[in-house]
């Protein structure tokens, strides 16, 4: 049985931006590129030279001028490549509340891949941006927050999941979403999320159940179980680490909430994937 090697996970603490809400950097990646990793912010990348490969969440998709990805704060990626790409890193306050609302909607996994017309147009804006994000100009953060629109709008024209935002209780429930994903690393309750969005505790724990067809509280141990799930096939963590960098505040509990999730436990998982065993296959399958 040949082993399955992982590159290692490199945890990311919360990062605070030097300036404002967002950051973007031109940036050339060779040969190995990054470790796996996660950021606790959104990240837009856009290639604009050579050729390379891009990992997120186990799937590998190819890269090449004009390849476009938008990853989320509970997405695990990493690109490797003789690339040439720029970065913007950035929070929801940077980007206006519609365009908000389309990037909460849709699925952060894929890529796309803008033909040469359509990203010279894109270059322009990046050019536009990274010039704008050195000055303190007149009316400077709304010609920020404008221009990142523009590029995550062409983005989003990329992508199939850009269908109208239908209702008030659409856009809450994926305004909670958003939170839960951005803070589930640590101690969070429904009542804090609701004052995040400025409704009562009663009100999004009744949408959000009816919306996404499980509690609250059910929904925020699915999302720490699946990520803490993910550190273990692909990480060098402890079982301890795990459970801390996925909210967790007992491993004693982390343990046997996932054990009743998975039917299996996190130290199984993690001897598993250190022989190559991916969660869910067996050694007669490999």
């Amino acid at each position: 049985m040949k082993k399955r090697k992982h590159a290692p996970i490199l945890v990311h603490s919360d990062h605070e931006f030097q300036s404002g809400n967002l950051e973007i950097r031109k940036k050339k990646k060779f040969g190995d590129g990054t470790n796996l990793h996660w950021h606790d912010f959104y990240e837009l990348e856009i290639i604009t030279g050579g050729e390379g490969l891009y990992y997120i969440n186990g799937v590998e998709y190819p890269l090449k001028r004009g390849s476009a990805y938008l990853v989320s704060p509970v997405d695990f990626h990493l690109i490797k490549g003789d690339l040439e790409l720029c970065n913007i890193a950035f929070k929801e306050a940077a980007i206006s509340a519609d365009v908000l609302e389309r990037v909460l909607s849709i699925e952060t996994s894929g890529i796309v891949q803008f033909e040469e017309d359509e990203l010279l147009l894109m270059e322009m804006g990046l050019d536009m941006l990274l010039d704008e994000t050195e000055k303190e100009s007149f009316l400077h953060d709304r010609v920020l927050t404008s221009l990142l629109d523009y590029l995550l709008v062409g983005y989003l024209r990329k992508t199939e999941s850009t269908s109208e935002v239908k209702n008030r209780s659409d856009i809450v429930v994926m305004r909670v979403v958003s939170y839960i994903k951005f803070h589930f690393k640590k101690k969070l309750t429904l009542a804090e999320v609701a004052d995040a969005v400025g409704l009562t505790p009663n009100y999004v724990g009744e949408i959000f159940a009816k919306r996404m067809g499980v509690s609250f509280n059910v929904y925020l141990m699915q999302t720490r179980l699946n990520y803490a799930k993910t550190l273990l096939m692909r990480g060098d963590c402890t079982v301890e680490d795990v459970a801390k960098f996925s909210g967790f505040g007992s491993q004693t509990y982390f343990s046997d909430c996932f054990k009743k999730q998975f039917g299996t436990t996190p130290t199984a998982v993690k001897k598993n994937a250190s022989q190559g065993i991916l969660f869910g296959e067996s050694e007669d399958t490999l």
